[in-house]
């Protein structure tokens, strides 16, 4: 024992029975003091630090926890909203149904009630009745019938007028439509898609009554029109009506009717119901209809959509082309080729004479107006139009490749009928090259054939 030791043992007193020392045990030989309390800190570490980091781990879980359960609630709360939005929609379309019926249901009476009584007497013949009736209806709005419902006094003033120029009794229709033209400029404006109408349908009045005044109303209408079309639509439209498109190309004909639909809702969102994009959207309804065999309800589409149209632009607007053409479509496709025939006839000299010459959308009426012909069995006329049209197309720098190619089937399929065998080589070689081009340009096979 060292004398540091000793000395040290010496100086204490002697335990007595029953008592503990707190003095530390004697350090080791070689060992130093400070590491047992290096072991107790690194030990207290290493356990804050499980402790810590299992804190923090809850902390992060609690919080992820708690998104969870603000994301459901948002979720829910936007469910609720969504839903109420969709009800109140609901309503706003219930309440407009709701109005527009018992406008319709109004509107229907008073012609009814006028027509009635107008033409109980018609000893002085049918004409002269109705135009008594038609008169009787003018005093009865005169005196405030409608007050009460402005849209229906305008729509009946309207139909008053157009049944005038019908009877050519322009004169009678001018007040009615010139008061119709007054009250739509007043309430919807000089831009409003509604104005159109009764720009032209005063124009036409005017027109029959040889006043410059009508011209004047129909450059205003096309002013106005070409305005409303320069607008573009919402970029959705015209990705429907590309997924249309592809769908109606692959067979899937509910889809492609399905994407013209939604396409034309928006436009009515977007612009309105009587706006010249949401009208022409009918025309690209009723190919997709057509396109699936629905050749009837493609009829009332395509009617409706050129009967609008025809209604807001001057006789022999440019624009009247694709309507007719779509028309006339869904004719040739039912078998009605009489009907298909004059449809393009009308389209054939509209393009030839407003269009510049060689535009290939004349060019494509004329392969139209060609099969429309040959299904009326008028082969001479037929013959003439269908390779005049193809040439044109085929001359065209602007022609779509598709409608060269349509173009050219159309004459294959019609010397085929006739079986003109050296005419029939030529044009099937025609086909050939063309469907080996258009292959190329797409990176395809050639497109199946349409008989």
């Amino acid at each position: 024992m060292s004398q540091d030791s000793a000395s040290s043992s010496a100086s204490r007193p002697p335990l007595r029975p029953g008592e503990v020392t707190c003095a530390p045990p004697p350090a080791r030989s070689g060992e130093k003091p400070s590491s047992a309390l290096k072991v107790l800190a690194i030990t207290l570490i290493a356990f804050l630090a499980v402790g810590g980091g299992l804190a923090v781990w809850q902390a992060i879980e609690a919080r992820a926890k708690l998104a969870a359960e603000q994301q459901k609630l948002e979720s829910m709360e936007l469910s609720k909203s969504a839903e109420r939005k969709q009800r109140e929609k609901n309503q706003r379309e219930l309440q407009a149904a709701r109005r527009e019926a018992e406008d319709s249901r109004a509107y229907a009476d008073f012609l009814g009630s006028i027509l009635a009584e107008g033409t109980a007497d018609t000893s002085g013949g049918e004409a002269y009745a109705v135009r008594e009736a038609l008169a009787r209806g003018v005093r009865l709005l005169d005196e405030g019938a409608m007050a009460h419902r402005p849209e229906v006094e305008l729509k009946l003033r309207r139909t008053i007028g157009e049944a005038y120029l019908k009877l050519h009794l322009p004169a009678e229709a001018e007040p009615q439509m010139r008061h119709v033209l007054e009250k739509t400029r007043a309430t919807a404006g000089d831009a409003s898609p509604e104005l159109l109408e009764d720009l032209c349908g005063l124009a036409r009045v005017l027109t029959a009554l040889q006043k410059p005044e009508g011209q004047q109303l129909y450059d205003e209408a096309t002013a106005l029109y070409d305005a409303l079309v320069a607008r573009q639509p919402w970029r959705r439209v015209l990705n429907l009506y590309g997924l249309a498109e592809a769908a109606a190309a692959a067979g899937i004909t509910d889809k492609s009717i399905g994407h013209c639909l939604y396409a034309q809702d928006l436009l009515t969102r977007q612009f309105g119901p009587v706006h010249p994009h949401t009208l022409i959207s009918g025309v690209r309804l009723a190919s997709m209809q057509r396109r699936a065999g629905q050749l009837d309800e493609a009829r009332r589409t395509a009617a409706k959509a050129l009967d609008m149209l025809r209604r807001r632009l001057p006789p022999g607007h440019p624009q009247l082309g694709e309507p007719l053409i779509g028309l006339a479509q869904v004719e040739i496709d039912a078998g009605r080729f009489d009907e298909a025939v004059a449809l393009m006839r009308e389209c054939v000299a509209i393009r030839s004479t407003k269009l510049p010459e060689g535009h290939w959308q004349t060019a494509n009426a004329k392969v139209t107006l060609g099969r429309a012909l040959a299904g009326a069995k008028q082969d001479e006329e037929a013959e003439k139009l269908l390779v005049e049209g193809l040439a044109g197309l085929r001359e065209s720098r602007d022609a779509p490749s598709i409608r060269v190619r349509e173009a050219c089937e159309a004459v294959v399929a019609f010397y085929k009928s006739r079986d003109a065998g050296e005419k029939l080589s030529e044009y099937e070689a025609i086909l050939n090259r063309l469907e080996a081009a258009e292959a190329d340009d797409n990176g395809r096979r050639p497109p199946a054939r349409r008989e």
